[in-house]
């Protein structure tokens, strides 16, 4: 069946491209802190203390591959939200709440409507900076996510499962 899928707000990429850039920076700040820590104290002479006239110690090049590293990770995650933007959706129907979500592994996730405990909102500083927030849907087995839905849509989107769920309850 031939579902038509709302999607997700497109400023949810810019959110998840600097949640990528930060999280692949830091990784790489702590890998580069380790390693050089490593060589400070295992072999003080091949850090990037070391007071040789040379510039190309081990730890220089350690130090300039991890640069190189760090550029092709922050690459791959400045493009990533382009490809997961495309295949993201919800689609709320009568009985149903349907989550697609996935760039290699997909997944459609069908949320009876009737099992619906709570609705919630969140919204982080990455979130609010592009005015948004992330509606959670949470049944007795687990929670499940719909990202970056716009401030001024969050109410009538909350009302609209609120009072399907309600009905689906009534039919039960």
């Amino acid at each position: 069946m031939n579902r038509a899928y709302t999607p997700l707000c497109p400023r949810i990429k810019y959110v998840w491209m600097l949640g990528n850039a930060i999280g692949v920076t830091l990784f790489m700040v702590i890998v580069c802190a380790v390693i050089q820590g490593a060589l400070v104290f295992a072999a003080p002479e091949l850090s990037l203390l070391a007071s040789e006239t040379s510039s190309f110690t081990p730890g220089f090049i350690v130090l300039a591959c991890s640069c190189v590293l760090w550029l092709i990770l922050l690459a791959a995650a400045l493009l990533l939200p382009f490809l997961q933007y495309k295949v993201s959706g919800y689609a709320i129907e009568e009985h149903y709440i349907f989550i697609r979500r996935g760039i290699i592994w997909r997944h459609t996730i069908v949320i009876p409507l009737v099992r619906v405990q709570n609705i919630d909102t969140e919204q982080g500083p990455l979130l609010s900076l592009f005015k948004m927030l992330d509606l959670s849907v949470f049944t007795a087995a687990e929670q499940q996510r719909i990202p970056g839905i716009e401030q001024e849509h969050i109410d009538t989107l909350r009302d609209k499962i609120a009072h399907l769920t309600r009905l689906a309850k009534e039919d039960v």
